[in-house]
């Protein structure tokens, strides 16, 4: 399991780039491989949407890896990013697709993570 830590030396801006040992780039914080075992932390298992359902304004019925089914209002999204404004054409809201992980839109360029759907949404 890789965490990236702000690990940046006293004096460097925290976001300030730092060169990441085996990656070859620069990155603002840099790798670190920690033992869950060795850290008090809580663990969520991978999730991911398998089926999604258009239900009626911009709520989409969303089933997950784990067998949950929950709804998600993406009008809540509204106003949080740029990005999310294009979906209030509802031609465009219903054009969804699923990509592996979650729902996008317009070829992949807009999709939220399936952890904050999971998290934010509420049992169908």
């Amino acid at each position: 399991m890789i965490i990236l830590l702000n690990n940046a030396p006293k004096g460097q801006k925290a976001n300030s780039p730092g060169r990441c040992p085996g990656l070859g780039a620069y990155w603002p914080f840099r790798p670190y491989i920690l033992s869950l075992r060795n850290l008090n932390v809580f663990y969520m298992d991978l999730i991911w949407i398998t089926k999604a359902l258009y239900k009626e304004g911009y709520t989409l019925q969303l089933t997950f890896n784990d067998g949950s089914v929950k709804s998600f209002d993406f009008s809540k999204l509204f106003g949080t990013h740029p990005m999310y404004e294009s979906l209030k054409e509802k031609e465009t809201f219903k054009d969804f697709r699923l990509d592996g992980w979650t729902v996008s839109w317009n070829n992949g360029l807009i999709d939220v993570a399936p952890e904050f759907l999971f998290e934010n949404s509420v049992t169908a």
